[in-house]
Formats: C-alpha cells, sequence, structure tokens
C-alpha cells in the first residue's frame, strides 16, 4: 500500500493510536475457526463460521513518539531493541475488544476511499511488536482478526469503499429474439435464439448446464443447442445444433 494513514478504533486526533506511516504492507488470510460464545459475546447473534486475519506491517513515520502509540508497553528486549506492549487479554466480548481498523493510502485524498482496507470489528491477537532504532526505519508488526459480528457488520473486511452496498437485484432478460410470441421462425438446425440482458452477467455462468429447454406438452427434454455470451451486446445466445419441434 506504500505510505498510508492507519486508524484503530477511530479516525479522530483523540486516538493515541493513529499512525501516519512511511509505508505499510498487510496480508488478509480468511479462515474457517470455531469461535467459543462465551468468548465472543452477543451470543443469540453470533455465527461460528468464518474469520478473517490481517497481519499488519507499518514503518513509521520520522520523529514518531513511540510511547504515544504504544502506552501499556511493558516488556523491552534489550540489544534487539524490541518492544511488546501487554499481554493480550483473553476472555473478553467483541463489544470489549474489538474496534474498527482502517488502512488509508496517504497520496490519495480522504474522500478517496477505493483503496482503503477496512476491518469493522478488529481484534488484535498478538500484541504490537515494535522494532525501533533512531537511524533506521522502525517497523510495527501485529495481527488482527475480524470475526463475524452481526451487531457490528455482517462484513468481516473490505478494500474499497466499505460504504458501498452489493446489488442485490438480479439481472433480467429486456429482449429475446425471436420474440416470444412470433410465429414465423424458421426451426431448422442453426437457429439463434437471443436473450438480451438488462445488465452484464458473469461470463463464466452463462454455460449449457444452466439451461434447460423442453418442449411445451409433453416437457420432453432438447438438448441439441450450444450456448454463448456475447459480452459486447449483454446477450446469452443458444444455436441449435438439430430442428425444434413446433411448440418447444
Amino acid at each position: 500500500m506504500g505510505p498510508a494513514k492507519w486508524y484503530w478504533g477511530g479516525t479522530g486526533p483523540e486516538h493515541l493510536q493513529d499512525v501516519y506511516t512511511k509505508g505499510s504492507e498487510f496480508t488478509v488470510t480468511p479462515q474457517t475457526q470455531a469461535v467459543e460464545f462465551d468468548i465472543v459475546g452477543h451470543v443469540d447473534d453470533i455465527e461460528t463460521d468464518l474469520s478473517v486475519e490481517a497481519k499488519i506491517a507499518i514503518a513509521l513515520a520520522p520523529g514518531m513518539d513511540i510511547s504515544t502509540f504504544l502506552p501499556y508497553i511493558n516488556k523491552i528486549v534489550d540489544g534487539e531493541k524490541v518492544l511488546f506492549d501487554g499481554v493480550v487479554d483473553i476472555g473478553r466480548s467483541l463489544r470489549d475488544r474489538g474496534k474498527p481498523l482502517l488502512l488509508h493510502p496517504a497520496n490519495l485524498a480522504d474522500s478517496d476511499v477505493s483503496q482503503d482496507f477496512y476491518m469493522p470489528c478488529a481484534v488484535c491477537t498478538s500484541g504490537f511488536r515494535v522494532v525501533y532504532d533512531n537511524t533506521t526505519v522502525r517497523i510495527i508488526e501485529a495481527t488482527f482478526t475480524g470475526y463475524v459480528d452481526n451487531l457490528t457488520s455482517k462484513r468481516k473486511f473490505q478494500i474499497g469503499d466499505r460504504t458501498a452496498q452489493a446489488d442485490v437485484t438480479p439481472p433480467a432478460v429486456s429482449e429475446t429474439i425471436p420474440t416470444s410470441d412470433a410465429d414465423d421462425v424458421v426451426i431448422d438446425s442453426g437457429l439463434n435464439i437471443d436473450f438480451v440482458m438488462s445488465e452484464h452477467i458473469d461470463p463464466a455462468t452463462v454455460i449449457k448446464g444452466n439451461t434447460l429447454f423442453m418442449t411445451a406438452d409433453d416437457h420432453i427434454v432438447f438438448g441439441d443447442y450450444s450456448v454463448v455470451y456475447l459480452g459486447a451486446a449483454k446477450t446469452i445466445r443458444i444455436k441449435t445444433t438439430a430442428a425444434l419441434e413446433n411448440l418447444t
């Protein structure tokens, strides 16, 4: 992601763990994991199927006071100059521990959220590991997990505009060629039957296995045809390889 603003728990200056970085990298790993109800909380709403883990490595901006970022440091390892924050507590609910985690590229305007990484209910499961030196780049490493919490968000993470909603209206057939009531159709082999869609669809779904032709009277299945998707025209084309019966 490069230089980024990192927010954990909020987006305002009052949050001690807002960070402006020289560079940042993150990986997202979906994983199936059973979550104990008494650990997660929201017992009547929680789902125990999928969690998402995000590993964050961040290079700090020069001159940053690390003590404001990690106010609860309790261990310093001599020699390697490594700081660890407090031991991660276990047994608290997500309502207590979960916070929003947001990475926003610093070279983009705040209004441009096209490359944001957002985890709405992130729980730090690793403790922050900070490698620091006055003359070299300092690195923060931490692992966050976002469990399914319906009261907070049904999304485990999102890359891009987190306010965007999925289009749940399926595409519809806007036109058929020939028309459904046509009475002069040549039913010989080689007939093209086009279904023009209201919007583009996934070409991978336009396969013969997703279609079915049968005769109108006795429902005998007709299978002598091929199926292709004409992307530029948003059209599903059925091409017969044998003559149709009159009322197919």
